[in-house]
């Protein structure tokens, strides 16, 4: 997929430009799509192993709590309770603040 759009971004800007404008500009502009490309990959592979690490953790904490209280609902509350505070924090520290 990451091809098809670099190709189709060269490709636009390919028709305008003269060719040794174009040359030079296609060879820096393939390497900055690429890269660009490259992290939003990684972000998207980071989150979701931080999703299934999350997921994982929780259910081992659930499943521990749920021995030392006694009662499953009361230990799948407490995580449940203490990811939604988590991902509030996180969601806050991704929004800009306005100044």
């Amino acid at each position: 997929m990451s091809r098809t759009i670099r190709d189709a971004v060269v490709r636009f800007l390919g028709r305008s430009l003269s060719s040794p404008i174009q040359a030079a500009l296609l060879s820096a502009l393939k390497g900055v799509i690429k890269s660009i490309l490259r992290r939003i990959a990684r972000a998207i592979l980071g989150a979701l192993l931080a999703f299934f690490g999350v997921a994982v953790a929780s259910i081992g904490m659930i499943k521990y709590l749920a021995t030392i209280i006694g009662a499953d609902w009361a230990a799948w509350m407490i995580v449940g309770l203490a990811l939604t505070i988590a991902g509030i924090a996180v969601f806050y520290s991704a929004v800009p603040r306005g100044r």
